[in-house]
């Protein structure tokens, strides 16, 4: 098995998890500023997952069982959280929060999926769920406080 961890900090308190099983499986997280924390878990062939935060007390997950899957989180502020979970064969995740207190969670399993979460402000929660295959789900918040659910099952 030949499987690719990349992890960089720059910072104090920081935590990096990086777990694959499985080939040719890629792993990258890069975290500027204290009190972050990654976890990538990776179980099958051929995925891709990256995390990068900048900030403080930042919290980032990511998981995918199966082949060709892609997730990508990008956290710009400081404590947020990311979590996303992914199941099956080529689907796609790309979350990116930027401001303060934000909160995402995305599940897929099935194949050909695509989530995409877009949050610019404070204290914005989204949570996605699909169940099947080539579900599309995006979801964009400008401002604060704001609320977004989506769920797709075939």
């Amino acid at each position: 098995t030949i499987n690719w961890a990349v992890s960089d900090q720059d910072g104090d308190d920081n935590t990096s998890t990086q777990t694959q099983d499985g080939f040719a499986n890629w792993a990258f997280s890069f975290q500027t500023g204290d009190g972050n924390t990654s976890t990538q878990i990776q179980d099958g062939s051929l995925n891709d997952a990256i995390i990068e935060q900048e900030g403080n007390d930042n919290n980032a997950s990511q998981g995918q069982f199966g082949s060709f899957n892609y997730a990508e989180t990008g956290q710009y502020g400081d404590d947020n959280f990311s979590a996303g979970l992914q199941i099956g064969l080529g689907n796609f995740s790309s979350v990116i929060q930027r401001g303060d207190g934000n909160f995402s969670l995305t599940g897929q399993a099935g194949t050909g999926n695509e989530t995409i979460v877009r949050q610019r402000g404070d204290d914005n929660v989204a949570a996605t769920g699909q169940l099947g295959s080539d579900h599309f789900s995006l979801i964009r918040q400008i401002g604060n406080d704001n609320n977004a659910y989506t769920l797709q099952i075939n």
